[in-house]
């Protein structure tokens, strides 16, 4: 199956591409290389699936039909399809900057691969997670 991994720092995305792999193995080689890159002396370690929803228009690969089937979640409705796809964010490079305020730094964000539309969508959440907020007037954040 094709395993999408977005790799998000300070905003930008730094890595986007397309694996073959079992996707729960392509999750935990990339829990793996993540966690060699934290400091846990100064940040948390964050590993968080969710379950998202998403409409998919057009035809899909008969590998991603059948993985989305096994999965549990398809449902045909007026030309699209909505799909339940497990999504795995995991930040390791993270900080408080201030009472109620954390910024995420760098984060992977691992999903099975669906379609261009998709991969968009995963790129553009990567990106908002590690865009720092301005901060109030007066605060400067380092």
């Amino acid at each position: 199956m094709k395993v999408l991994v977005v790799r998000a720092e300070m905003g930008r995305v730094v890595e986007s591409r397309v694996l073959e792999g079992e996707f729960y193995e392509v999750v935990k080689k990339y829990v793996s290389i993540a966690s060699s890159e934290w400091d846990p002396e100064v940040s948390d370690f964050v590993v968080v699936r969710d379950d998202l929803n998403v409409d998919v228009e057009g035809s899909l690969e008969r590998e991603v039909l059948e993985y989305l089937r096994s999965y549990g979640s398809l449902e045909e409705s007026e030309g699209a399809l909505r799909v339940r796809l497990p999504v795995y964010t995991i930040s390791f490079d993270n900080r408080f900057v201030g009472e109620d305020s954390y910024v995420e730094n760098k984060v992977y964000i691992i999903a099975p691969y669906v379609n261009e539309d998709l991969r968009v969508l995963f790129e553009t959440e990567a990106a908002s997670i590690t865009t720092q907020e301005a901060a109030p007037e007066g605060i400067r954040h380092v």
